[in-house]
């Protein structure tokens, strides 16, 4: 693995808890208006790409996880990612999505209420600050781990911030502390290469790849890459 720094973006409005609030306030007043509509719930991150359709089929089909298999969204959003799970098969396993934005959480309770998603479950959280303790998984009154921690797109969102460095390092002690052993920390990103990623989330030892979701590649430069990354590291 490469020993050069990493260089990390610079700050953008992307990574202010003001401009998400201001997005999931838009989406809430318009989900309101027309619930019924599908395009009404907000946008699905990285959806051209059909992420969570090959993010589906790579925990299904390579990974084999169980339908039991309990999963913990960090930066769920409109939780479209969580509700597209239970859909697709895993269906009794415990499901929570948290955000730091309370918007974000309101617009998915409603969508959840709307449609009779009682299973799936949102709180408001700060994945960089938080105390992980209050976002465990529980069994019969006792606190553990998760099977699967989920990110589509929170730590690029992070790592825009002012104090970028700062918030990956918060964010990434708390993962790695949410996940059960043999677990799985599986994130999605369009900031980062598959190389940047492996690095920063196997820095310490805790976490190992996994696997690695296939996306469509392109040719620049002579070099090839593909726009968005899909790496499910495990816990060890």
């Amino acid at each position: 693995m490469s020993e050069r720094p990493l260089t990390p973006p610079p700050p953008s409005q992307l990574g202010t808890k003001d401009y998400w609030q201001n997005i999931y306030s838009t989406d809430t007043n318009i989900y309101a208006t027309r619930p019924e509509s599908p395009t009404s719930q907000g946008q699905i991150w990285f959806s051209e790409s059909l992420a969570e359709e090959r993010l589906t089929q790579f925990l299904q089909e390579d990974l084999c996880l169980p339908d039991s298999s309990t999963f913990l969204d960090l930066g769920c959003g409109n939780g479209h990612l969580l509700f597209y799970l239970r859909d697709e098969g895993f269906e009794e396993g415990r499901m929570l999505g948290v955000d730091y934005v309370p918007e974000a959480i309101e617009l998915a309770k409603k969508i959840a209420a709307n449609e009779d998603r009682e299973d799936v479950e949102f709180s408001v959280w700060d994945c960089v600050g938080g105390n992980y303790e209050d976002v465990l998984d529980e069994e019969e009154g006792k606190k553990k781990e998760w099977d699967v921690v989920l990110d589509k797109g929170t730590f690029d969102a992070i790592g825009l911030a002012e104090d970028g460095r700062q918030a990956e390092q918060g964010y990434l002690e708390r993962a790695k502390k949410l996940v059960r052993k043999d677990g799985l920390v599986v994130i999605t990103s369009c900031n980062w290469t598959e190389e940047e990623l492996i690095e920063k989330f196997t820095k310490g030892g805790e976490l190992v790849v996994e696997g690695k979701v296939n996306y469509p590649t392109f040719q620049f430069g002579g070099k090839q890459g593909q726009t968005i990354s899909t790496i499910a590291f495990k816990r060890v």
